[in-house]
């Protein structure tokens, strides 16, 4: 199933990278196009204006005289305009281009630039085809030839190029993009890969928990339950006997009810506490109450195991939670204390307030976990060695401890060594 969910995480990730990328992709070459074929229109409008103001000029000698010669010539001679040069300049950048001058009322065709070596039978069709026209720009479709032209006395001025330009052009920035789509999909996917790990990291832990979870509660629960059963059997093959005779079996059926009533209420409580259906009930609580009172409960308890409580507990100190947890929160640290703490020990709880800190610790003195235990204390139905011969214990306790300071923003810790005991600490 995880893996499942992975492999979807991976496919939306690289469906919507890939989409994204298309739809830069088909922008881009848009934008690419408009762009060279402004560019190339501003080339041979750039052409089409130095032979109109070449024309014009009296500085032309010879009508006849080609005008790549003209303009080799006069730039030797600095006798043409430097602007005018480097129009023609940036008009020759882009493309081959050639420029006509072409009668309308004679047909007569003259070939002022013929940079793109295109055939006079051609210039001439196109010609044709432009002054047919007539507009100023475009693309004469049969020769496949891009236009500018302008009109004087006579006729009409007309540069050429080819579109394999702007196509040949528009290939390669389509091909260098893609190199860089396809380089950056491959990145995406392996990020993807770790990134979905990561995500499915936390999603495991549940899951494995939940497994766990189900499987030490199915555990506990079917002890009592088979208890049950075997002492219902026992009533039901003695039918003629009277309920005093058997009033063993009835309390210990009623024994088995109890102990199951108090781990399904520690589950309802765990569940509740982690799916934060009461966090609406919260509000400021004065939680010094709540410590004194509970440790209170515990007293007697610990007097019949010669056990003392000492406790330094500072007054009116108020949190913002939900009361009903918190004090399960304080029932589960004494009443873990009070279990494990061997007879004649000595048990301490806390509760300070430093500043914007609230500490509520609850230390056994003689009660020691190794490293092991230490690392599991939190863990659902985790028992360790020593706890295991107490019957009563679930491993749920500390469990809920955990949930519960968590609802509340807090942190849990615990530290164990043989000189100091074991100290439980919650800091709100």
């Amino acid at each position: 199933m995880i893996d499942r969910l992975q492999r979807k995480f991976i496919i939306i990730i690289m469906l919507l990278v890939s989409i994204l990328l298309s739809v830069i992709l088909c922008s881009t070459c848009i934008f690419l196009y408009f762009n060279l074929k402004t560019q190339m229109n501003t080339s041979l409008k750039n052409a089409v204006s130095f032979i109109e103001s070449w024309e014009e000029s009296d500085d032309n000698p010879n009508p006849e005289t080609p005008y790549e010669k003209i303009l080799d010539d006069k730039k030797n001679q600095k006798m043409v305009k430097p602007s005018e040069i480097k129009k023609l300049e940036y008009a020759m950048a882009y493309s081959s281009i050639s420029v006509i001058s072409y009668d309308t009322k004679t047909k007569k065709m003259d070939i002022k630039l013929n940079y793109s070596s295109m055939s006079e039978k051609i210039l001439r069709k196109t010609a044709e085809k432009v002054a047919e026209s007539k507009k100023q720009s475009g693309i004469v479709k049969s020769t496949n030839l891009f236009y500018y032209s302008t009109e004087y006395e006579n006729g009409i001025f007309v540069a050429f190029t080819r579109t394999d330009t702007i196509i040949a052009t528009l290939t390669r920035y389509i091909i260098l993009i893609l190199c860089a789509e396809g380089i950056a999909l491959v990145i995406i996917f392996f990020t993807s890969i770790y990134l979905s790990k990561l995500a499915m990291e936390p999603i495991k832990k549940v899951m494995n928990e939940q497994k766990r979870f189900i499987a030490d509660a199915s555990h506990e629960l079917k002890t009592p339950l088979t208890v049950i059963m075997a002492n219902n059997s026992i009533l039901y093959s003695h039918p003629e006997t009277l309920v005093k005779s058997q009033m063993n079996w009835i309390e210990s059926t009623n024994e088995e009810i109890r102990h199951m009533s108090r781990l399904i209420n520690d589950m309802l409580i765990l569940a509740k506490s982690e799916s934060g259906m009461i966090e609406k009930d919260f509000e400021p609580v004065n939680f010094s109450d709540i410590v004194m009172g509970t440790v209170l409960q515990f007293e007697a308890l610990a007097y019949e195991r010669e056990i003392t409580i000492k406790d330094e507990i500072d007054e009116n100190i108020i949190i913002f939670g939900n009361e009903m947890l918190l004090k399960q929160l304080v029932m589960s640290f004494l009443d873990n204390a009070v279990k494990y703490e061997e007879e004649r020990g000595e048990i301490r709880v806390s509760l300070h307030k430093k500043k914007e800190k609230v500490k509520f610790e609850v230390q056994n003195s003689k009660t020691y976990m190794d490293e092991e235990a230490v690392s599991h204390v939190f863990d659902r139905f985790y028992r360790a060695e020593n706890a295991k011969k107490n019957m009563e214990s679930f491993g749920l306790g500390l469990s809920i401890a955990q949930s519960i300071v968590k609802r509340h923003n807090g942190q849990i810790y615990v530290s164990s060594n043989e000189k100091e005991g074991t100290s439980f600490w919650v800091l709100f």
